[in-house]
Order: structure tokens, then sequence, then C-alpha cells
């Protein structure tokens, strides 16, 4: 048996990512291509305005789970779903 028939419609790829880090706090997806046009590619590190780097968030991650219970994009303020 294949993962995708055993997760049917819920199989994801492990390097999907769901949120990023930054600022001190954790933001979807679209508000951080927004601030940072171009970090969708994976091509350059971008930093915040403090210095610190963007980290991504990826699907499968532990930090993922505990995300997806608890957290609202720092940004738009919309929970993050995973």
């Amino acid at each position: 048996m294949s993962a995708q028939q055993f997760y049917g419609s819920q199989y994801r790829h492990c390097a999907e990512v769901v949120a990023y880090t930054f600022f001190a706090d954790v933001h979807c997806v679209a508000c951080t291509v927004e601030t940072f046009p171009g970090i969708e590619d994976g091509k350059s590190e971008h930093v915040d305005v403090e210095g610190n780097p963007v980290h991504p968030v990826f699907f499968g991650d532990e930090f993922a789970d505990e995300i997806e219970e608890n957290y609202f994009c720092g940004t738009c303020t919309e929970k993050i779903t995973i």
C-alpha cells in the first residue's frame, strides 16, 4: 500500500511550507510572500527588520502541530490552518 493510498486525500508532501517565523511571531504563507516577495522560491535568504532570518515551518514538523492548534498570523490575525 502506498502512502497516498493510506492517507488518501490527506496525503501531503513533507517539504510543504505551512507558515513562516519572523518578527518574533508566526505568519501565514500569504502574508509572508507579501512581506518578503520572492521568498517562495527558496533561493535567497531573507531577514526581518531585527536582522533575524525568516524561517519556514514545514508540514510534519513538531512545531507545525503546535501552530495548527494555537497560532494566529502575526500580520493578518487569521488562524493558521495546516
